[in-house]
């Protein structure tokens, strides 16, 4: 689970292994597609996730050097997945939304990652009926008893930051 070196590790709820303890950082977060106007006028408003087969798409390129192009979405409580592809691969947020916004393509990204585009209308959040989730992001951990005492203490700070929160 952990990465040789590492003593926790931040991932999505969904992808939680039984043998570690896990703390949740933040959430339900919701993922969607997004494009700008311009982009949008020009090669057409997608109605299904599989009209994506026919856009550019802006697929992230995760930490192990993979390639995230199989989309994720829900209809009627089903997910399903579709394999977009792009002309461009990006391993940085900041530069998937820009040239989202500059209207090179379709990215899929949290809500979060794309709000002040959307506000300042930069992009649009398309396909909305088929909007997906996940509860959160956790900090992941091996059994508390086994935790060293740098880590302890990094867990022990969130969650006062957490409880000071919470009183105001």
């Amino acid at each position: 689970m952990f990465v040789e070196g590492f003593d926790t590790d931040i991932r999505l709820s969904d992808i939680l292994a039984k043998d570690i303890a896990a703390l949740k950082l933040f959430g339900p977060i919701l993922f969607v597609a997004a494009a700008s106007p311009e982009y949008l006028k020009s090669a057409g408003r997608p109605k299904h996730p599989k009209d994506l087969l026919s856009h550019n798409c802006i697929s992230p390129r995760c930490f192990d050097g993979s390639i995230y192009h199989r989309w994720e979405f829900e209809q009627n409580g089903a997910e399903f997945q579709v394999q977009v592809k792009g002309s461009l691969i990006l391993n940085d947020t900041f530069l998937m939304l820009e040239a989202a916004a500059d209207g090179a393509g379709i990215i899929y990204t949290t809500e979060e990652a794309i709000k002040e585009k959307v506000r300042s209308g930069k992009l649009e959040i398309i396909l909305n009926q088929y909007v997906t989730s996940s509860a959160g992001f956790y900090l992941y951990y091996p059994n508390p008893k086994q935790v060293l005492p740098k880590l302890k203490a990094f867990i022990d700070q969130i969650k006062s930051e957490r409880r000071i929160k919470a009183m105001r």
